[in-house]
């Protein structure tokens, strides 16, 4: 549903979804997920945005 409207290609969802290792269960239903599961999703959902503002270069502090 993220995907869709944000008219993110169905291919780059797919894409991310090997990434965090969740391909395998892509047709299930969220609400069977377990705890780890659902957090390998989010991290997905994350990577589906824009991958500037969630990559950090190792080298830079923290700014507070």
């Amino acid at each position: 549903m993220l995907a869709q409207t944000n008219h993110i290609p169905k291919s780059r969802v797919e894409e991310m979804l090997d990434l965090v290792g969740l391909s395998a269960v892509a047709l299930q239903l969220v609400g069977n997920f377990s705890l780890g599961m659902g957090q390998r999703l989010g991290i997905a959902e994350a990577l589906l945005g824009d991958l500037a503002c969630c990559v950090r270069r190792a080298d830079q502090r923290p700014r507070y």
